[in-house]
């Protein structure tokens, strides 16, 4: 006759669990397409895309501008592209000169 561990050690019950560990790479992944909206791209898509450089992608992406997720264990980087699109749609001001009024 077998007995629980719990059962039978009492003990075991105060001991506390470990965290478990974070998803497999491929649920991240998931998450943040479904977080995205299901879209997203790497960075050279996204760098095509703004027509900026990579560096400045990354700088976005530091300054929390541009969702993105890196793969783990990988030089990966996934950009969210409704980001990259209401970026294209509503670009920053970047100051100057206004245009000229037509007359």
């Amino acid at each position: 006759m077998s007995t629980a561990p719990d059962t039978e050690f009492p003990f075991i019950a105060e001991i506390p669990k470990s965290r478990s560990r974070k998803p497999p790479i491929i649920d991240q992944v998931k998450s943040f397409l479904e977080e995205t909206g299901g879209g997203a791209v790497p960075v050279p898509i996204a760098v095509a895309a703004l027509g900026v450089s990579r560096v400045r992608v990354h700088q976005l992406i530091n300054d929390g501008k541009l969702r993105a997720f890196k793969v783990k264990g990988s030089n990966v980087v996934l950009v969210s592209i409704d980001d990259i699109e209401d970026r294209i749609a509503n670009p920053p001001d970047v100051g100057g000169r206004r245009p000229a009024k037509e007359k």
